[in-house]
């Protein structure tokens, strides 16, 4: 890394994935920030996987395709799966998710009605109009489908972050290159 130290990743291949304790995400549910480096497998992106999905009593509260096999970034959070998540969408290009590190950063805020997207610190997609609230979450992969058994994620991962508040531009470009610590503002969260 730039402090010439060792740096590591996670690279998913095959039947890869990460379960994070429901304790740990217990705090998401009207407003949060999951941001990380993703590297997109050349040789298989696009394809129908999940970077990460949540699940309550099996039906999906939170879930990024970053892409789908369409080359679509989807973000859905809140509400069920069934058509009643809020979901923001975007064609991405090949560069933005294959082939080299990009920082990637999705917020929410229900009390604002505001889901983001951001690229590399930039500001890439949002919508208005997004209400609805995570219900509990009783599992939660990285990696894959919520049940660990499809749509398992083909690159590398770095730096994941989850935050209980939808941080702001500023502070997600300010801190995409810098280790968290007690002077980040909201190192609590």
């Amino acid at each position: 890394n730039r402090n010439g130290m060792d740096d590591f990743y996670l690279k998913f291949e095959g039947r890869d994935y990460i379960e994070v304790p429901t304790a740990a995400v217990q705090d998401l549910d009207s407003a949060f920030t999951i941001s990380m480096w993703v590297k997109g497998d050349a040789a298989k992106q696009p394809q129908n996987d999940q970077l990460l999905e949540a699940a309550d009593r099996g039906g999906r509260v939170l879930n990024i395709h970053l892409p789908w096999g369409s080359g679509q970034v989807y973000f859905d959070a809140g509400g069920r799966l069934g058509g009643n998540n809020n979901r923001l969408a975007k064609s991405a290009d090949k560069g933005e998710y294959l082939g080299r590190w990009n920082h990637w950063a999705f917020t929410k805020d229900v009390r604002t009605g505001v889901q983001k997207i951001y690229l590399n610190g930039e500001l890439w997609h949002e919508a208005g109009n997004m209400f609805k609230s995570i219900r509990d979450i009783d599992r939660f992969i990285i990696g894959a489908n919520a049940n660990a058994n499809g749509g398992f994620y083909a690159g590398s991962l770095d730096d994941i972050r989850i935050w209980n508040i939808a941080l702001s531009e500023e502070i997600i470009k300010e801190w995409q290159f810098r280790d968290i610590n007690k002077s980040h503002p909201f190192y609590g969260n």
